[in-house]
């Protein structure tokens, strides 16, 4: 019964992971954090008291570590973009100018003010 909840465990950390790099990919936030997280721990679970991990357990843990790296470095580079390159920071600037109607230093005071 352990090893088959072990196995279980190790498939759903896989699947978790092959989704946390897949959502890193196409640049949802949240999602690979969360996934990438949980994946890490069900692989981590999943090996019981056996020395090593599982194959599957092993592409879950790999992936999940993955997607949560591949997601903290494209926020970086989105960050450092926003702040480096002009054209993105004016093309920001206009967008938010047109829904919000104020500018993006006075939209990041008004959230700020409690």
């Amino acid at each position: 019964m352990e090893q088959v909840r072990g196995r279980r465990l190790a498939l759903v950390a896989m699947i978790l992971g092959i989704v946390s790099v897949a959502s890193a990919i196409m640049f949802t936030v949240y999602v690979p954090f969360v996934t990438g997280g949980i994946a890490i721990i069900l692989a981590s679970i999943s090996r019981g008291k056996d020395r090593y991990f599982s194959g599957k357990a092993r592409v879950g843990m790999i992936t999940g570590v993955s997607g949560i790296a591949l997601n903290i470095a494209l926020i970086i580079i989105v960050i450092v973009a926003f702040f480096t390159v002009p054209g993105i920071r004016q093309q920001t600037e206009q967008l938010i100018q047109q829904f919000y109607g104020m500018s993006f230093d006075e939209l990041v005071n008004q959230m700020t003010q409690f």
